[in-house]
């Protein structure tokens, strides 16, 4: 997967898709993307069409 650094929101969310089609990703999968508005990205893309199913999990992150 290219990962085109870059913070823009456009490369966030072709990241964002990359990551998606290779597997169901977390907002923790995200952030180790670097994309820290997740939500605001998800909006985005949905907004471009995109299909996206959101299911709740419960993870404990590093930070407890």
């Amino acid at each position: 997967m290219n990962l085109d650094n870059s913070n823009t929101s456009e490369a966030q969310m072709r990241r964002m898709v990359a990551a998606m089609r290779i597997r169901p990703q977390s907002t923790e999968d995200f952030r180790k993307l670097g994309i820290f508005q997740v939500s605001a990205r998800i909006f985005g893309l949905r907004k471009q069409g995109y299909v996206i199913e959101t299911q709740p999990i419960e993870i404990t992150d590093r930070d407890g």
